[in-house]
């Protein structure tokens, strides 16, 4: 008897419930993330001024005065939830929550429709998808990967029935669906390079050219506010110069190859990845043969993460939320020929990486939520104790929610890219306090870990540094006023 048979639908559907309900228990004082903040503030500026700018950056690439490069499509959306909920934090991270609930919905949906996945498999699937770390804590974040993920996959579908359909409607809307993932995220480009090549291999030249003409009528929608010269002179140096990019040549062609050669370390980083990474690859070894039916999903996969790889500014795992609809894709696949086969050795197997999985996720999962902290309510505390008669200060990016229109905010943030571009003043251990006192800020919040990063020691309260008096520290933020003055 092989397991699939064994699972009663009832309790995948509780499985499913414990695993909605452990996610709705992490939204309890879910913590803030510094992409809420970072993005967060270009989306209020957008909705307030009519376009980007960074206040957080201020003294940095031109930022105070007006920021172009930002994920165009997706700081829109923010923009739009802060005109009809106000600059609230949970209102933004519910965004990537709202994209989770369409990805799944047209994910099960293509499964039963197009790939004829057991339903059994189906729930499976729903839960390896839901305690996925990743998704997890993603899912509730004010970041793109997840909205980038799901108008991804809704490219691939389109492109997949414009193949198997030979019809051109279908290829014009799936470019116009990649360009959307573009423009949401620069690194969309990676599904509109992948759905290109698929019609290129497959020989589709009139779908290729409609896929094409959709693709380049909606990307075009990026550079729209570059209407001068100056306006791209300054696209093109805030690009250079972008903080995400900093480490990165995007000059040389060794550069794109090393890339792509380092791409497994991003599948392999650490538990969050490794375990799900295992299964998919076991799967897809078991399964080889079978797999070959597949060949769009697999040519479009293997795409996708070439030119992710070449593209993406780094390994980190979140990034590997872009796999996912395919990953899963293969796993239903693969396990829905086993259970046809009745392999019983190889469904043995899966089902231990299937558990492993499950178990590591959960206590990731776990681990996060304890993790969890007011910090909206600490941030209340220091301004309405700390902070009265002050205007001017220096704080950790997230300190903006229900405080931005309070203070004029720089981050801590700006202060590491000053000093990775070399731009902090030249007074050793003082550099930092000393740039910051010639921006005029009366009053520094600064997390703990940030110390070591200006090779600075922890001071005691009491102390000064510069011409800053540390006054209290709370919990892990340290709290100084200015005392030039004095």
């Amino acid at each position: 008897m092989i397991l699939f048979d064994r699972l009663l639908k009832k309790h995948l559907l509780v499985a499913i419930g414990l695993s909605v309900l452990l996610f709705l228990i992490s939204l309890i004082n879910r913590s803030i993330h510094i992409d809420d903040a970072w993005l967060g503030e270009q989306a209020y500026w957008l909705s307030e001024k009519g376009f980007v700018k960074s206040e957080l950056l201020r003294g940095f690439a031109g930022y105070e005065t007006r920021q172009y490069v930002y994920h165009k499509l997706f700081i829109g959306i923010g923009a739009l939830f802060i005109k009809l909920f106000g600059f609230k934090l949970y209102a933004l991270k519910s965004i990537s929550l709202g994209f989770l609930i369409i990805f799944m919905i047209t994910f099960v949906s293509f499964m039963r429709k197009s790939l004829v996945i057991n339903e059994k498999i189906i729930l499976v699937l729903i839960i390896l998808v839901l305690i996925h770390p990743l998704v997890f804590e993603f899912s509730f974040v004010y970041r793109p990967e997840i909205m980038l993920m799901t108008i991804g996959f809704i490219s691939y579908i389109l492109l997949y029935y414009s193949i198997q359909d030979n019809c051109r409607k279908y290829a014009f809307f799936a470019g116009v669906v990649a360009a959307l993932a573009c423009i949401t995220h620069l690194n969309g480009i990676a599904f509109a390079a992948a759905g290109f090549f698929c019609l290129l291999l497959s020989q589709r030249a009139a779908l290729c050219f409609l896929y094409s003409i959709g693709g380049l009528i909606i990307s075009s929608i990026y550079f729209i506010d570059l209407y001068a010269i100056k306006e791209i002179e300054a696209f093109i140096f805030q690009f250079k110069n972008d903080p995400a990019l900093y480490d990165n040549d995007y000059t040389g062609v060794w550069h794109y190859i090393v890339n792509i050669i380092d791409e497994h370390k991003r599948f392999f980083r650490d538990p969050k990845t490794l375990f799900f990474s295992s299964l998919v690859l076991f799967l897809y070894i078991s399964e080889y043969k079978s797999m070959k039916e597949h060949a769009l999903l697999n040519t479009y996969t293997l795409l996708l993460i070439l030119f992710f790889a070449a593209f993406a500014q780094s390994k980190t795992n979140k990034y590997m939320l872009v796999y996912m609809p395919f990953l899963y894709l293969i796993v239903g696949i693969c396990l829905e020929n086993m259970r046809q086969n009745k392999d019983t050795s190889k469904v043995k197997l899966a089902t231990t990486l299937i558990i492993a999985f499950i178990t590591v996720s959960l206590v990731s999962n776990i681990r996060f939520i304890l993790k969890n902290d007011n910090s909206l309510a600490k941030h209340k505390k220091i301004s309405q104790i700390y902070l009265t008669n002050t205007q001017k200060i220096v704080a950790p990016m997230p300190f903006i929610f229900e405080e931005i229109d309070k203070f004029n905010i720089q981050s801590v943030t700006l202060y590491k890219i000053l000093k990775n571009h070399g731009n902090l003043h030249d007074n050793g251990s003082l550099a930092f306090f000393k740039t910051v006192e010639d921006f005029g800020n009366k009053a520094i919040i600064m997390n703990v870990n940030d110390f070591e990063h200006f090779d600075m020691t922890k001071p005691s309260i009491g102390e000064i540094r510069g011409n800053y008096l540390l006054v209290d520290i709370l919990a892990d933020l340290y709290i100084f006023k200015y005392v030039g003055d004095e």
